[in-house]
């Protein structure tokens, strides 16, 4: 499996590139909470195979993008969707590294998944992210 190191650098890649590709910062994000989705629904479709290292695996590429995620919001700017948008990143962190911890980690990993969707789902339909939050 990958270092940490070199995942987040491929996450930190992977949002710079959709910003030189001349999408706005929050159209990258959209992305990449697209992305995020792909990877915690192959992580619960890995456990429910049994296939654990798989599931490691697709839940650690998770961590890099919300870290990577997490590190575009202007949390210093003061704006209250900002803040929010930050405990919200910290959040979903913590239930994806708590998965392989609690009685029913399918059910935690779904939880993450509809939160992300709906977040997904806002943010393309009402555009409620301003330039304050966002780098």
């Amino acid at each position: 499996m990958a270092d940490y190191g070199a995942g987040a650098a491929r996450a930190s890649q992977a949002y710079r590139t959709t910003a030189d590709a001349g999408l706005s910062p929050a159209d990258a994000a959209i992305i990449l909470h697209e992305r995020l989705c792909r990877e915690l629904c192959a992580a619960k479709l890995a456990y429910e195979q049994k296939a654990l290292d798989r599931m490691c695996l697709h839940t650690t590429r998770c961590t890099h993008v919300l870290l990577e995620l997490r590190s575009g919001v202007k949390v210093e700017s003061g704006d209250v969707g900002a803040r929010a948008l930050d405990q919200l990143y910290n959040h979903l962190l913590w239930n994806v590294a708590r998965a392989l911890r609690v009685e029913e980690p399918a059910k935690r990993l779904q939880y993450t998944i509809d939160i992300l969707w709906k977040l997904s789902r806002s943010m393309r339909e009402s555009r409620i992210i301003s330039k304050d939050t966002l780098r």
